[in-house]
């Protein structure tokens, strides 16, 4: 399945339980996480993969969230990425465990030589983050590895997502964009998700990587159109690290699921028809033509000689026109619902 609409299937919204770096470095707890998003019933699992060498000076301070969500400094983003990797073998054990789950097995790489690294896992999609929204060298190694790739749009103006469009020329058919706000957690007065529409017009698949505390943003992003979805899944909120405290456990995670379960029977399957609860309505409220008053055979009909009224057990309203002006064919009763046969051609 190398493209986005073989990945998605048939399946929407399409769930994906993003893992991170709330695994804390640890295999134990990786697994642990493959496993809650299994049972919660989500479509595919998601995890980073870094060196902070690669990733970070290490001179770069914190950004405030993961100030505020880690409480104490360990020495600025570099030492606490590299307290975060998880290596090769391990995203191999996970990727297994995902698929003997049943779930797809996706990777963020935040650089090329990641990338090249995480495809030798046989990832089902690579995903990358917002921050490398506009990183020209990495989009366009992506472009070519083969792999369903989800672009995060957090911080990007339409333009610059357009720009990321335009870079994966050749390669349209395996591009999703995900609207997000990069803020952890994001406030929901800042989500924007009226710019849904927007990424759309784009003309590839789009999704929603919510970051909010609640569950009313991803029923209104798929609403919307989002046909992703994307949520930080965690063991345990309250545990050190930057990403717990805007995760969902797996309480929060069923919450958050059920609230999608419910706007997707809502929103139904989009094809405008009669439901099936409607027909007993639509038969009682629906009207039929019948004869105001006796016709004799000969007579010509009149709109004044047809009534409109329920129940819909004859002709509906909108064949009156292929009636009037013709002559009965016969003597007919008031009451009686018309029917060509009773009407000779109009003269």
């Amino acid at each position: 399945m190398s493209d986005m609409r073989g990945l998605l299937g048939t399946r929407r919204p399409w769930v994906i339980a993003e893992i991170g770096v709330n695994h804390n470095g640890r295999l134990g707890e990786a697994l642990e996480l493959v496993e809650l998003a299994a049972r919660c019933g989500v479509q595919a699992v998601k995890f980073q993969a870094f060196r902070a060498e690669r990733l970070v000076r290490q001179n770069t301070p914190l950004a405030a969230y993961q100030a505020r969500n880690l409480g104490v400094d360990p020495g600025g983003q570099y030492a606490l990425l590299k307290g975060l990797e998880i290596d090769m073998d391990s995203l191999a054990a996970c990727a297994g465990l995902a698929r003997k789950r049943g779930l797809a097995f996706g990777v963020t790489p935040f650089d090329e030589l990641s990338l090249q690294e995480i495809l030798g896992l046989e990832p089902d999609f690579v995903k990358l983050g917002s921050g490398d929204a506009d990183n020209q060298p990495l989009l366009e190694a992506a472009r070519e590895c083969g792999r369903p790739v989800l672009v995060s749009t957090g911080m990007c103006s339409l333009a610059e997502a357009g720009r990321v469009v335009r870079w994966f020329a050749g390669a349209f058919d395996r591009l999703a964009l995900l609207h997000c706000v990069s803020a952890y957690p994001a406030p929901e007065d800042s989500c924007n998700l009226a710019a849904l529409p927007a990424l759309r017009e784009l003309g590839c698949v789009i999704g929603f990587s919510d970051h909010t505390m609640g569950t009313r943003a991803a029923p209104l992003a798929v609403a919307l159109g989002a046909e992703i979805l994307e949520r930080h899944v965690t063991l345990d909120r309250s545990a050190s690290g930057p990403d717990h405290a805007c995760s969902s456990d797996e309480l929060g995670l069923r919450d958050w699921l059920d609230e999608l379960t419910a706007v997707r029977a809502l929103l139904g399957d989009g094809i405008k028809r009669v439901m099936p609860c409607e027909e007993d309505v639509r038969r009682a409220a629906r009207k039929s033509l019948l004869l105001a008053r006796p016709l004799a055979a000969g007579e010509i009909l009149t709109r004044e000689d047809v009534h409109c009224l329920r129940p819909a057990d004859g002709l509906p309203p909108w064949w009156l026109p292929h009636f009037l002006g013709r002559r009965a064919a016969r003597d007919l009763e008031a009451g009686h619902l018309l029917h060509p046969l009773d009407w000779l051609e109009a003269t």
